[in-house]
């Protein structure tokens, strides 16, 4: 782990991690019963119950992997995040089999804060001094998770086609493995950025009741053209600049480990020879 996550781990309490994944877990069951609850007790809403509690237990599982099983106050944020989406699965399940409208008011109640807590974790992780790159995945990962799971239960109400927004993260990673250049590193993109932010907002709109269908399955078209332009560029910048980019970074980072190495040797070195020259002056200086 490297020093800033070392810092993190030392400013939370050992063992954190277990009691948040609980706390967001409870959250999870008790949101997932009631909605399950709502659209009456049955063998499908028992099942979206499992689905959901499920996800949030998966983020949980995640926080508490780490070395340590530390959690930090935008884990916090994040694991309800993955509580509330809980909730949302379980009305995606109950949407698909007909015991829900195909766009209830539910959905966009439980959407309402998923969507405003995601602009919340990362401010938080900044203000506290606790970002790190664990925080990161977890956060990116309950991300795609909300896409998956609002693109499951916009089908009903805006046809098949929506599944490519919440599997277009999933089959990039897929494509990693066929195509090892495309798990390379990607610079910070604005773009990027703006459009995985959008696609969440876009879909909760179109799922909202009081939005027509027809503008809501053009909302739904214009967020997966913007997620497949997103998507490209990052594969083109992949397949185009990573392997110059490794090439160029890696003689720095050598030339700076082998500096800091050679300033280490340096310094032992200088210390060995000091410390003989003590000892050789005091067995000088001892009477026989």
């Amino acid at each position: 782990m490297t020093g800033t996550g070392t810092a993190i781990e030392a400013a939370s309490p050992a063992g954190s991690a277990g009691r948040d994944a609980a706390a967001a877990g409870i959250v999870a069951i008790l949101i997932c019963l009631a909605v399950a609850g709502y659209a009456g007790l049955t063998l499908t809403g028992a099942a979206g119950v499992v689905l959901g509690v499920g996800l949030s237990a998966a983020a949980g599982m995640s926080v508490m992997a780490r070395p340590g099983r530390w959690s930090g106050p935008a884990d916090r944020v994040t694991l309800l995040r993955a509580a509330l989406i809980g909730g949302c699965a379980t009305l995606s399940v109950l949407i698909l089999s007909g015991q829900l409208p195909e766009r209830p008011w539910w959905l966009v109640i439980l959407l309402a804060p998923t969507l405003g807590l995601d602009l919340v974790d990362g401010a938080v992780a900044r203000w506290t001094g606790t970002s790190s790159a664990a925080g990161r995945r977890l956060d990116g990962e309950v991300d795609a998770a909300l896409l998956m799971v609002l693109s499951i239960a916009a089908v009903r109400a805006l046809g098949l086609w929506v599944l490519a927004i919440g599997l277009m993260r999933y089959l990039f990673w897929a494509a990693g493995y066929l195509r090892p250049r495309l798990r390379g590193w990607l610079a910070f993109s604005q773009f990027r950025r703006v459009v995985a932010a959008l696609q969440g907002v876009m879909l909760a709109v179109a799922m909202a009741p009081i939005v027509p269908l027809g503008p809501a399955r053009a909302g739904g078209v214009l967020a997966l053209a913007l997620l497949t332009v997103s998507f490209g560029l990052d594969v083109i910048t992949l397949e185009r600049d990573v392997p110059t980019a490794a090439r160029d970074e890696a003689p720095t980072v050598n030339a700076d480990a082998s500096a800091h190495e050679s300033r280490s040797l340096r310094s032992a070195s200088g210390a060995r020879m000091r410390q003989a020259s003590v000892t050789s002056s005091v067995r000088r200086s001892t009477p026989t």
